[in-house]
């Protein structure tokens, strides 16, 4: 391993640094040390650190070999860590099972720093408004409009086996159809049915 560092953040003395890392939580090209998040290639694993005070989040990000038709089709994990202002430093990993074992033990040490992407955070709040929603027993406008005006009977609504609704409506067309009419008998007075 190389005797060189070099700082994407604050820089801090080399000794120091050197010492944190001799020390850290290797993963695949990445390390974990007592005070700095440590990033490389494969020729220079752990070449660049972070502390982790200017680390803002760390998550994963997969993305798909060259699609030119030439070769097999891959993907490619990468361990993205977003730092400063909204600079971001991306590190392959061959393993996922190393790159959930580091977040796994950041999460642990530092619960202050995101596992999650812009992407992830805006899902996961959109998420969390629907299910405060859903206690709070609200409907969206989509299913306010879908809602049955009042003067919907409820027997107008299909049944399990699906007929509810033909089945009521042809009852109401028979009862419209074959409901007794007034007939007028011979002695000139109406009634319900010609028994008279």
């Amino acid at each position: 391993m190389s005797k060189k560092v070099e700082a994407l953040g604050t820089d801090f003395d080399t000794e120091r640094v050197l010492a944190d890392r001799k020390k850290c939580r290797k993963y695949d090209q990445c390390g974990l040390g007592e005070e700095f998040l440590y990033f490389g290639s494969t020729m220079h694993p752990r070449h660049y650190y972070i502390p982790y005070g200017e680390v803002k989040r760390v998550y994963k990000r997969v993305s798909g070999s060259d699609l030119a038709g030439k070769g097999f089709l891959a993907p490619v994990l990468y361990l993205v860590v977003e730092y400063g202002d909204g600079k971001e430093r991306q590190c392959s990993f061959r393993y996922l099972q190393d790159c959930d074992a580091m977040q796994n033990e950041l999460e642990r040490t530092h619960p202050e720093i995101s596992q999650l992407s812009p992407k992830g955070e805006e899902k996961k709040r959109e998420r969390e408004e629907i299910e405060a929603r859903m206690a709070r027993n609200e409907l969206s406008e989509t299913a306010r409009a879908a809602q049955r005006p009042p003067w919907q009977s409820s027997s107008a609504t299909p049944t399990s086996s699906g007929h509810g609704w033909a089945r009521s409506q042809s009852l109401s067309w028979q009862q419209e159809a074959w409901s007794p009419r007034p007939v007028r008998c011979s002695s000139g007075e109406e009634a319900a049915w010609p028994d008279c």
